[in-house]
């Protein structure tokens, strides 16, 4: 860009002159710039800025027009202005200002400078679009073939079929993980009981309870509330075998001992009670098979 500085006007008066620069001296399309005029003018006088008339179809946009006193004999007249069309040296517009000397006003313009002003595009993107035309028959594309349309219609059949099997399998063996499992039998547990942490009487009296359970669920019957010489003289109405019943009274008859009365048993005479216990469930089991 051209340097906008040393152009001279005089007025009517060879006392008064200025020099214009533009700050700064490249801008974008609508960026504010400002056209500095330092006047040199006698004392007293008072130059103003006039304030351009832009036409509608001007590219020129006058944001402020204003005035700074340097000092006596010496003003600075600032216009800010913007460009809305890009161009490498784009001719400032005419631009004066007026000074009263002797009652008479003078005015000076200050023209002939320009401006480089950039595009905020990239170049050659605000260029015209070729338009887009009829497309023929020929470039239609061609229709796939019916094989291929059965292709889609297997996968998507197969596909449905496969999440219908999963549903069901996952159904399936969600249901088997909520069903309860089968309680132990009456054999397994009596270990249980043998190595369980109880007084020897409380042991007693799970062990009792657990024959009578174990021997009334073969039987078909509910004689809980029965007592222990009440549950082995009914005995005789149950079928069940013969071994199963000689068993289970003697396995009774030792846990009252300690149950009802003072009895301390040994460890051998536990682990005899216990067998005897074994052997009556142990029996039933075997009838069962």
């Amino acid at each position: 860009m051209k340097s906008l500085a040393g152009l001279l006007f005089a007025l009517a008066t060879q006392d008064v002159a200025h020099e214009v620069r533009v700050e700064p001296a490249a801008v974008e399309v609508g960026q504010p710039f400002d056209v500095v005029c330092d006047v040199t003018h006698p004392e007293g006088a008072r130059p103003r800025a006039v304030e351009p008339d832009f036409f509608g179809s001007d590219p020129w946009v006058l944001f402020d027009a204003r005035r700074e006193l340097l000092a006596d004999g010496a003003t600075r007249l600032v216009w800010t202005l913007a460009c809305l069309e890009p161009g490498p040296e784009t001719e400032l517009p005419e631009l004066g200002y007026s000074v009263l000397i002797d009652g008479r006003e003078r005015v000076a313009f200050a023209t002939g400078h320009t401006l480089a002003v950039a595009g905020v595009l990239a170049e050659g993107e605000d260029a015209p679009r070729p338009q887009v035309g009829f497309r023929s028959l020929a470039e239609e594309p061609a229709p796939a073939p019916a094989w291929r349309r059965w292709a889609v219609w297997g996968a998507v059949l197969a596909s449905t079929l496969l999440l219908v099997a999963v549903y069901f399998l996952a159904r399936a063996w969600r249901a088997a993980r909520r069903r309860p499992k089968p309680a132990p039998r009456p054999v397994a547990r009596l270990g249980e009981l043998e190595q369980a942490d109880l007084s020897q009487r409380a042991r007693h009296y799970e062990l009792a309870r657990l024959v009578r359970e174990g021997i009334d669920e073969e039987a078909g019957r509910d004689r809980r509330g029965l007592t222990d010489e009440e549950w082995l003289a009914a005995l005789d109405d149950v079928r069940i075998p013969e071994r199963a019943k000689v068993e289970a009274g003697a396995a009774l008859e030792r846990c009252a001992a300690v149950k009802f009365g003072a009895a301390k048993p040994t460890d051998w005479a536990v682990e005899e009670t216990f067998a005897h216990a074994r052997q009556a469930l142990a029996t039933l089991e075997e009838e069962e098979v």
